[in-house]
């Protein structure tokens, strides 16, 4: 029997191994699939490359030779043929041993070619997939690369170097004019192969947009624009890095093994993140400039992270951000206070209230624990360490606080602090003493200030009560208070109110205060007021009083208040509060003053200066001296009329007009004289003939 190509079959081996021959007595061992190969297999044909002169013609690419290499893959042994097109044969190529195959096609022609490779032989399918490219003699400049220091600068893409090569390709021993923004900036020698490069120096931060331009006959002649950006490099920072619970500030600790990290670079570039100059990872900037990491698995250690770009001349963030992380805190409880202080351990409080202050994990939280039993909600801690709660509703007995932490601490609990909550002590008021004796209750005494002593809750306040009228407070020093308290006249009712729990002392505490009317203090010395003074009798206005004309003396001791009064007030008046003493006419007075007790005392007042006014009707010169005779009085010079107007100021009360004086001046021929005189309102000075109509003052000899 003829097996085929491909045929499955089973070996099928029995042995005799006692040399028998009989068949079903032999051993029989495990049949073996087989498959019947009476060649090779057929395969599809492949195209693998295509050569030129200058290498490799990239799929849809160009070429300017005549021939090309074409290389692929097939069936060893067997023959393929190539084809442009569906029909145009390209000649023949044996398939070698190593199922590769090669073949050169040409003279070729300006056009574009599509090659296949069809197997003359029964592989199915029949031709490879295509391969095209197109031949042109005379080539269109073309920029085929621009690089910076790091490589490859892609079309519409960024660069931080202030300098690129820019090469391209042209029909080869030509030349070509290298543009920039359709601006002319050199004329290129293309090499033989094809090739032209150019370094472009200095470049500004902006849009560069490149062409080349052939320096021959082509159609088109310029190249497609090659545009790239110069940008200023953008330095790397890291602005935040944060746990869990939020921010860890700059050098800093966390308690948390992954920390995400957040920072700006230059956009769509790469950042190297460094950890004390070691490489951590590459982390990718964004549209925005954005960059976001997440650095976990952190070990109990501190870190120093920076931020190195990678792109320009390598900028790296400064200075680097420093944190540390650290194990978990366990829970500790550092003080427990009441109203009054802090509670010591195994102390007594007598509050139901106390404060618990501690230190924890940052950001974490503790649960507080009475007598084993959990109260109240759960404390957050603060980012120093430090947390304060309160517990409430403290029952009169021992208490047992501890701080349990709600996170993976080491131990889980704080050691507990133990007290103890007492019931109150009732205030009491024991002694009212008045720094002589101890004033019993009912009592009398004529001291201003008494001593009150009494007992309350350790440390705890007392208010003072008199008449029921609230005073002030005082603390007691362990369980016993003491204070002055000052009281007048009279009688009082005390009693003592606990500041923290309202509880009032009983019985209330009485006393009377009796009377001590110190002597009264008075100068009595007699006074003489000899200083000149205008007066206007029966005026209310009066002059400004000084040094001369007015006298003060005050009381003092007795009983407060004082009042003043005067034998002669038309000779001296006094005010009947104040004690002071101003001159009205030329006589004596007594002055006295009697305090609340009806104490007094007096002393005498001579006065010699005043010189009293009067006014005088309008009128010729000698009539109006004429009246001022008749009535005992005179004009006054020129000098007392400025004493007159200086005493009252802008005040005189008898007319704003001018005045005469007994002064006068001749203005020669005229017979008549003219006389001085002034407005004692304004002050104003001026002659007026004897013969015009002028007021007049008349003063006391």
């Amino acid at each position: 029997m003829k097996l085929g190509h491909s045929t499955s079959a089973n070996v099928i081996c029995k042995v005799a191994f006692d040399g028998s021959e009989k068949e079903d007595t032999a051993c029989v061992f495990p049949q073996l699939p087989l498959t019947i190969r009476t060649r090779y297999d057929y395969v599809q044909p492949a195209i693998t490359g295509v050569t030129d002169s200058r290498g490799e013609v990239e799929e849809d690419g160009k070429t300017r030779d005549e021939k090309v290499t074409v290389t692929g893959t097939a069936t060893r042994g067997e023959t393929v043929e190539l084809f442009d097109g569906p029909t145009t044969s390209m000649g023949t190529a044996l398939v070698d041993a190593d199922s590769t195959w090669r073949r050169e096609i040409g003279p070729l022609t300006e056009k574009s070619y599509r090659i296949s490779a069809k197997a003359l032989y029964d592989a199915d399918p029949v031709s490879s997939d295509p391969r095209t490219f197109t031949v042109k003699f005379a080539e269109t400049p073309e920029i085929l690369a621009v690089s910076d220091s790091r490589g490859d600068v892609a079309h519409g893409t960024t660069t931080y170097d202030n300098s690129v090569l820019v090469a391209g390709s042209a029909t080869p021993n030509l030349q070509i004019k290298l543009l920039e923004n359709k601006q002319p900036l050199i004329t290129l020698d293309v090499d033989d192969k094809g090739d032209w490069n150019h370094r472009l120096n200095d470049l500004k931060v902006r849009t560069y947009s490149l062409t080349a331009e052939a320096l021959y006959e082509i159609d088109p002649a310029t190249s497609p624009p090659r545009d790239f950006v110069v940008a200023q490099a953008v330095e790397p920072t890291i602005s935040l890095v944060s746990d869990l619970r939020g921010e860890v500030a700059a050098n800093g600790t966390t308690y948390y093994r992954s920390v995400t990290l957040t920072g700006k670079a230059s956009p769509n570039e790469k950042i190297i993140l460094l950890n004390a100059g070691a490489r951590v990872d590459t982390v990718d900037v964004n549209a925005s400039g954005d960059w976001r990491y997440v650095f976990s698995s952190l070990n109990l250690s501190t870190y120093r992270l920076t931020a190195r770009g990678d792109y320009g001349s390598d900028p790296e963030s400064s200075p680097p951000r420093v944190f540390t992380v650290a194990a978990f805190i366990s829970p500790t409880i550092t003080t427990v206070t009441d109203s009054v202080g802090t509670v010591g351990p195994n102390q007594t409080t007598y509050d139901t209230t106390v404060t618990v202050k501690g230190e924890a994990t940052p950001r974490e939280q503790i649960q507080m624990y009475d007598n084993g039993a959990p109260v109240g909600t759960p404390v957050n801690v603060n980012a120093d360490k430090q947390w304060t709660t309160s517990v409430t509703g403290l029952a009169i007995r021992s208490h047992s606080l501890t701080a349990k932490a709600i996170y993976d601490a080491i131990p889980v609990e704080s050691p507990a602090r133990n007290f103890n909550v007492a019931a109150h002590i009732e205030p009491t008021l024991t002694s009212v003493h008045d720094g002589l004796i101890e004033i019993v209750n009912g009592g009398t005494t004529k001291r201003t200030s008494v001593t009150l002593r009494g007992k309350v809750t350790p440390n705890r306040e007392v208010q003072v009560y008199d008449n029921n009228n609230p005073k002030h407070t005082v603390r007691a020093v362990d369980d016993t208070w003491n204070t002055t308290l000052a009281v007048g006249v009279g009688g009082h009712s005390l009693k003592v109110k606990a500041v923290s729990t309202g509880q009032e002392s009983q019985p209330l505490r009485t006393f009377t205060v009796l009377p001590v009317i110190p002597p009264l203090n008075f100068n009595t010395n007699p006074v003489t007021l000899s200083g000149r003074i205008y007066i206007i009798p029966g005026s209310s206005v009066l002059p400004a009083f000084g040094p001369g004309t007015s006298v003060q003396h005050e009381a003092s001791g007795g009983q407060p208040h004082y009042t003043y009064s005067t034998s002669n007030g038309n000779v001296a008046a006094v005010d009947s509060q104040s004690g002071l003493v101003t001159a009205r006419s030329n006589g004596s007075a007594t002055i006295s003053v009697r305090d609340q007790a009806g104490q007094g005392k007096s002393y005498s007042v001579s006065v010699t200066g005043v010189t009293q006014c009067y006014g005088l009707s309008a009128n010729w010169l000698s009539r109006v001296g004429d009246e001022a005779k008749s009535r005992g009085l005179r004009l006054p010079s020129m000098g007392e009329l400025r004493a007159i107007s200086s005493a009252f100021g802008n005040r005189w009360p008898l007319g704003n007009s001018f005045y005469w004086s007994n002064e006068s001046i001749l203005y020669w021929p005229n017979p008549n004289p003219f006389y001085h005189c002034r407005n004692l309102v304004t002050g104003e000075e001026k002659a007026i003939m004897n013969l015009n109509v002028v007021p007049g003052v008349g003063i006391t000899p």
